[in-house]
């Protein structure tokens, strides 16, 4: 009887952090934006907050103004709204500046590579490529999902 209980307690908790979200390493709460109502939406425009999206490798912030990134061993910026087609599919232009482990020096300027972020948006999943505006070359392409955080390992 007492195990049962403990069950039930344990399982009521784990309903009511749930339902009150996550919380950062401080123990302040994060607001992630409720899903859409229209699940079947092809085409997202960023709201008076900012959305989050996330996956294997991947972090972004979508704003209104387009979006920042964050990689294992890179970070970004689309310097445009992220509005898709009618299908969802975006290009835009951003930055892409590659990191490394260890120390930078005070007078070290890493350097920012012009890129084309492209993909499609379908209801809470991304699809998003990278690829250098130079040369073209395809440097990665990620699966994001509306309201995760992502998971990331950086370079150390």
């Amino acid at each position: 009887m007492i195990f049962q209980s403990r069950v039930t307690i344990v399982f009521l908790g784990i309903l009511l952090l749930g339902k009150t979200g996550a919380s950062d390493s401080c123990g302040n709460q994060r607001k992630t934006p409720a899903p859409a109502a229209n699940t079947n939406m092809t085409s997202v425009t960023a709201s008076a907050e900012d959305t989050v999206w996330g996956g294997p490798h991947v972090h972004l912030v979508m704003t209104a103004k387009g979006a920042e990134l964050e990689f294992d061993c890179a970070h970004g910026q689309i310097k445009a709204p992220i509005k898709g087609d009618s299908e969802g599919r975006f290009d835009l232009p951003g930055t892409f500046v590659r990191e490394r482990g260890g120390p930078i020096r005070s007078d070290e300027t890493p350097a920012e590579e012009a890129v084309r972020y492209s993909g499609r948006i379908v209801g809470d999943s991304m699809t998003l490529t990278i690829t250098l505006v130079d040369s073209h070359e395809k440097l990665d392409t990620f699966s994001l999902a509306r309201g995760k955080e992502g998971r990331l390992w950086k370079c150390k």
